[in-house]
């Protein structure tokens, strides 16, 4: 799984969207059956720490993994603050149907901000 999201950084970086789009869909073919793998809480950590506000879509996908496998939010890694309440609030607007939200992945988070992105002048 992480071979999906590294290669997402690197056609991120190198504006390559239709590479991006694969790599999200492969990423999202592997998560729905690897979901209990430990490897998953390993993706969700490089998708909200590493990648740029653009993921929208891998963070779409952790999301939904997330609401579908609830179990993954009591790892100890994924229980930073911030990260664990920006996950929790979207899989309860997801759980509660709430639809008429625009996007929750609108605007920026203090979890999602990079400080430093090499590819970026």
């Amino acid at each position: 799984m992480l071979l999906h999201l590294q290669l997402w950084e690197v056609a991120d970086k190198y504006l390559v969207p239709d590479l991006q789009a694969l790599c999200t869909r492969r990423f999202k073919e592997a998560a729905e059956y690897y979901h209990s793998h430990p490897e998953m809480i390993d993706a969700i950590l490089f998708v909200y720490e590493n990648l740029s506000e653009s993921a929208k879509d891998l963070r779409k996908v952790i999301v939904t993994i997330v609401y579908d496998s609830p179990i993954l939010l009591e790892d100890a890694e994924i229980q930073e603050p911030v990260l664990y309440k920006e996950l929790c609030d979207v899989v309860v607007l997801l759980a509660n149907g709430r639809t008429d939200r625009p996007d929750p992945f609108e605007g920026k988070s203090q979890c999602f901000q990079r400080s430093n992105w090499p590819h970026v002048s």
